[in-house]
């Protein structure tokens, strides 16, 4: 997640006191699910090693569970997929977010279904099927016009991927679909200067549509396979890029739509630093973070095809500790100063 240098280094008591009481509140839970930990794509600065594939189905019974044996005290269930590609594995994903849907509605919950895919299975048969089932908000990334992000957003053969993207894209705009999708898109060395064209491309393709919007992310390193192998802005540089870039799309005329805040100086609260948030993987293992999945230090669990889920207090309280510390780094990103190319130097540090 991108973040940004600020001079704030705690938060204010009242934002500390709101933050804390959502992120510990036993009436909620997010769950972040990953179908497959497959992909159909090869990104060139992608930290996953595709390791693993489809979810074990006594996984998906485990996280059914997980939701039946919490919905006594439940008044907010989110659900958020991710992969690998989630839409690989998107029978998982209905069946899951129909019983998700199903129990919320007979025990009041208020129920937020949303994905982070590549959209390019995201046709308009597919979103009208995930939307059905109330997987209703999805973040889609691009790497700029054709010519940049087929560089860098291939499919697994080679191929570029930007047509078929657009194709998808232009297809849920033309249906009635009821969707949010969101645009990320990254910024790197190699796109930066053919972006502000783009976002005039966005802004008049996309977003004269309210259930579009989009914004920019500036890439930065994750570790992984390919590290080493893609340059990335400072985040100096980065912050006046996306400054300008913003100003581009949205111009000083257009309501921009309401992207959650995520810079050092907001009260943003990572998932991975709440206590009432869990990732849980294809292979039942629950960790914290979606971008350390390797590390030992990330496996704080495991769920059981009951529901139950077996937590290592000693691991999972490490993640928690932004909470005693105020430091704003230690909950926008509480993996920060846990990896060990940021201890080094090898990495930039965010804050």
């Amino acid at each position: 997640m991108f973040l940004l240098r600020s001079t704030v280094n705690e938060l204010s008591d009242q934002a500390y006191w709101e933050a804390a009481s959502e992120a510990f509140s036993t009436d909620r839970l997010e769950l972040t699910l990953l179908p497959t930990e497959q992909c159909n794509l090869r990104c060139g600065y992608c930290y996953e090693k595709f390791e693993h594939g489809r979810m074990q189905p006594a996984v998906v019974s485990g996280i059914k569970s997980l939701i039946d044996r919490r919905a006594q005290e439940l008044r907010h269930l989110s659900i958020d997929w991710f992969g690998g590609e989630p839409l690989l594995a998107s029978d998982i994903m209905i069946e899951i977010g129909d019983h998700a849907q199903s129990v919320a509605a007979q025990s009041d919950i208020l129920y937020l279904g949303s994905a982070t895919t590549n959209g390019i299975l995201l046709d308009a048969r597919n979103a009208r099927a995930l939307t059905d089932v109330g997987i209703r908000r999805f973040h889609v990334s691009l790497d700029g016009p054709k010519q940049s992000h087929d560089l860098t957003r291939k499919a697994a053969g080679g191929r570029g991927t930007f047509d078929k993207l657009m194709g998808n894209l232009r297809e849920i705009k033309a249906s009635d679909i009821a969707i949010k999708i969101e645009l990320r898109v990254h910024v790197t060395p190699a796109n930066v200067d053919v972006l502000p064209d783009f976002a005039d491309f966005l802004r008049q393709e996309f977003l004269n549509d309210p259930r579009f919007s989009a914004y920019f992310f500036p890439i930065v390193d994750l570790g992984g396979p390919n590290q080493g192998d893609f340059g990335v802005l400072t985040y100096e540089r980065a912050r006046v890029i996306v400054d300008e870039l913003t100003a581009r799309l949205w111009g000083r005329d257009r309501v921009r739509p309401k992207i959650e805040a995520k810079t050092c100086d907001s009260c943003y609260v990572c998932y991975a630093a709440k206590g009432n948030a869990w990732v849980i993987r294809s292979t039942g293992q629950i960790v914290k973070c979606t971008v350390g999945l390797d590390d030992p230090l990330n496996h704080v669990g495991t769920l059981h095809a009951d529901g139950s889920m077996e937590i290592i207090p000693r691991k999972s309280d490490i993640w928690l500790r932004g909470w005693q510390s105020k430091r704003q780094i230690d909950l926008h990103c509480p993996y920060e100063n846990m990896r060990e190319d940021v201890q080094s130097g090898q990495v930039e540090a965010r804050a």
